[in-house]
């Protein structure tokens, strides 16, 4: 039998492929015809499509009934942030996915949307700490850097913003870009610790262009 987050992926999957109001129509159908699918997935459908369709009220509503039918999933808590960033309800947001992503650690795309509300509450420094953490566990996680970036660009730390850049570019494959980068993060200028694994970094990558440009 497929895994409930197997039917929720997939699902996120079927609404991203239709238009947004073939997606609202298949979903409708869906949960209220009630004659396929999981129904629990096919509310996470209708709840996101009603989210596109900038129907909140409507999504929210139906989030009440889905959070429901299944409680503690990683996929449904990450869709009740969304709705609730909807509404603007700024004062339960953070509470909700530090919470969150305390009951999922693993799960980046909670992370992802806690830190993209710490900054905006302009929380930066916190958003920089629980980054950093995942940045360790996750080091090829270009979307964690780009992050990552944002945080210390609001801190005004240059050095650490061009540095989380480059190594977003290096994970792409842009060796070039993450160059650039590294020399504008010299030019910030740091302590000698700092300095020397850029200059490492630096030299890998230079090794590295040399040996791509020669194939």
């Amino acid at each position: 039998i497929d895994s409930l987050d197997f039917q929720l992926v997939r699902t996120k999957l079927i609404a991203a492929q239709k238009t947004s109001a073939d997606a609202l129509s298949y979903f409708e159908q869906a949960v209220h015809g009630a004659k396929f699918g999981n129904p629990i997935a096919q509310r996470y459908g209708l709840v996101l499509s009603l989210l596109r369709a900038q129907n909140i009220t409507r999504a929210s509503a139906e989030m009440q009934q889905l959070q429901t039918l299944v409680k503690n999933n990683p996929f449904i808590d990450t869709l009740a942030g969304r709705v609730n960033e909807a509404n603007k309800k700024t004062s339960e947001i953070l509470a909700f996915y530090r919470s969150a992503v305390q009951n999922h650690p693993q799960h980046r795309a909670l992370v992802y949307a806690y830190a993209e509300a710490l900054l905006q509450a302009n929380q930066a420094d916190l958003a920089s700490k629980i980054l950093a953490e995942r940045v360790n566990r996750y080091p090829a996680d270009t979307r964690l850097y780009q992050l990552q970036a944002r945080a210390y660009a609001a801190q005004n730390k240059q050095l650490e913003h061009h540095q989380a850049l480059a190594y977003s570019a290096a994970w792409q494959g842009n060796l070039g870009g993450a160059i650039e980068q590294l020399e504008l993060a010299k030019q910030a200028g740091g302590n000698f610790y700092q300095m020397s694994i850029i200059e490492s970094d630096l030299n890998e990558l230079r090794d590295m262009l040399g040996a791509r440009k020669k194939k």
